[in-house]
């Protein structure tokens, strides 16, 4: 059928590439600088922990070059800072600088072998180069360091499934799920994995729970429909195709809403 064909092309996985920088103090600081950061961008650091705030306060509205000058800062005063090296790293990832951030994370590591989160993001940084070996082997450490921190199980997983390795990628997602039982992305990739494997049914299931956490999940929507396409369920699959297209259109992402909408023109008419 061409309109499923044409669904299961966009059939969304949502990987955990570079997560928002980690740092020993709280990813929404509390502290009077970053309150104040929030309205003046202006203010002078003070302290290599303030150049840290700040770089967090960029990094999280993408301004990513001005997150590394401010990241700069912080090594420039505190050249053991691991936490500075492991944030500059992920903003030269989201700018897909991925050597330079590995270089990052190598630091960050020298500086704290126990760094599970920057084992984490090196680990994403291979991914991107798909050196997927050394990918799984930086996951592993990190859940080695830390076996109840999700993203390594999350990323481990949704690399086993690009090697078709449904299996793994299915008990790593399973994990993540069993640590963190809101994490949506987690549900929509294993009942993708389910869906490669031809268990529709637990897919679909998948699928609804993260649209239960998340009812603004566009790619869960999606990928429901395009299960429903599979089983030759048309109402349900416009159902969930046209909620997607709506959700992909207001979060400003016309290449999936345009898709979308070519596929929704080639089901036959309602009755």
């Amino acid at each position: 059928m061409k309109y499923s064909l044409l669904a299961m092309a966009t059939f969304c996985s949502i990987f955990h590439g570079f997560p928002l920088p980690l740092l020993a103090i709280d990813l929404t600081p509390s502290t009077s600088f970053f309150t104040d950061l929030a309205q003046n961008v202006n203010l002078k650091p003070q302290s290599p922990e303030d150049y840290l705030e700040r770089g967090v306060f960029y990094f999280q509205s993408g301004q990513y070059h001005q997150a590394i000058a401010d990241y700069d800062q912080a090594i420039k005063i505190n050249p053991q800072s691991a936490e500075a090296y492991n944030n500059r790293g992920n903003a030269y990832g989201q700018l897909t600088q991925y050597e330079r951030a590995i270089e990052d994370f190598n630091q960050a590591l020298k500086l704290d072998p126990n760094y599970a989160q920057a084992y984490n993001n090196r680990g994403n940084a291979y991914s991107q180069l798909q050196q997927y070996p050394q990918a799984i082997a930086d996951y592993n450490q990190a859940i080695k360091i830390n076996p109840h921190y999700t993203s390594p199980y999350f990323n481990r997983a949704s690399i086993y499934a690009q090697l078709t390795q449904y299996e793994q990628a299915i008990s790593d997602y399973t994990q993540a799920i069993k640590i963190e039982p809101n994490y949506a992305p987690a549900y929509n990739n294993r009942g993708n994995t389910y869906a490669h494997l031809r268990l529709y049914q637990r897919a679909i299931s998948d699928f609804r729970q993260a649209i239960q956490i998340n009812p603004n999940f566009a790619e869960a929507y999606l990928n429901l429909g395009s299960i429903y396409a599979l089983l030759d369920n048309l109402q349900q699959a416009r159902q969930n195709w046209e909620q997607a297209s709506t959700l992909f259109q207001q979060q400003n992402n016309r290449p999936a809403y345009q898709l979308i909408q070519q596929t929704l023109k080639q089901l036959p008419p309602l009755d």
